[in-house]
């Protein structure tokens, strides 16, 4: 019976716990699915930040999950798996945004800028006839055509230059 060298034995182990360690690191890298952490900012044209905002983000037309940006207008879904989604943010006085989202891994931050939105106010009053609506509010006797009056209007660009957010903002703006 020949004996066999020790170190070549000793080589043929070695060489087997090296391809077995190998195939267990390979096996684990694919049944763990690759993440990447999705976070960003809500801001508006002026980069102002947008705290209070909601965001969605989408798969397939599918909520996946939901979230609001904080007071910094910054946000952040924690770690989703890589693919392609869509997310929507809302605000009051914001347009709707949608916009597509790849994670993969290439870290990045994502800025959700929103424009500010059509403002909108009807006021109706209803009286009998318009004599009774000038003496309920001018508490004057003279007709509607013989008192003074102003208006002021302000646009929707004036609106956005200034950066109004609140209908006060544009009432203290006007004079008088």
């Amino acid at each position: 019976m020949r004996s066999k060298n020790p170190v070549v034995i000793i080589r043929f182990l070695a060489i087997g716990l090296v391809l077995l360690s190998l195939s267990t690191i390979g096996t684990t890298a694919q049944s763990a699915p690759a993440r990447a952490v999705l976070s960003g900012v809500v801001t508006d044209e002026m980069r102002s930040i947008i705290p209070g905002a909601s965001l969605t983000l989408m798969q397939n037309g599918r909520s996946i999950s939901t979230t609001t940006s904080n007071d910094s207008g910054e946000f952040t879904f924690g770690e989703m798996p890589f693919g392609k989604y869509e997310l929507a943010v809302s605000k009051e006085g914001f347009t709707n945004v949608r916009q597509p989202i790849i994670l993969d891994a290439v870290a990045k931050t994502n800025e959700m800028t929103l424009a500010a939105g059509s403002v909108r106010e009807t006021v109706t009053v209803v009286m009998d006839s318009s004599e009774q609506a000038v003496n309920s509010t001018l508490k004057s006797e003279e007709s509607l055509h013989n008192t003074p009056r102003s208006v002021s209007s302000i646009g929707s660009e004036r609106i956005r230059e200034q950066n109004f957010r609140q209908v006060s903002d544009v009432i203290n703006y006007i004079p008088g």
